[in-house]
């Protein structure tokens, strides 16, 4: 998103957009505020995304674990790579 605004400390000259630009400035600043709150949610998503693909590969592992046999490791890998 993009902010328009004016951040001198002198007031607004132009009264056609003065209440445009406080607007703008207000919702930049609230925006500005939520930040840290959406940092943990954004965090959380992450953490979320990568407990999920973890979960996936441990899968994955533990099945080709109980397909492979104690003894002929190296015919059983080229096969279950084959298929």
């Amino acid at each position: 998103k993009v902010y328009i605004g004016s951040f001198w400390d002198q007031p607004l000259k132009n009264a056609d957009t003065k209440n445009f630009m406080e607007n703008e400035m207000s919702d930049l600043m609230s925006d500005l505020a939520s930040l840290p709150r959406l940092g943990a949610v954004h965090k959380i998503n992450d953490m979320v995304k990568r407990l999920r693909q973890i979960r996936v590969l441990v899968l994955i592992e533990d099945h080709l674990r109980k397909k492979m046999p104690m003894l002929g490791k190296d015919k059983k890998k080229k096969e279950i790579i084959r298929d």
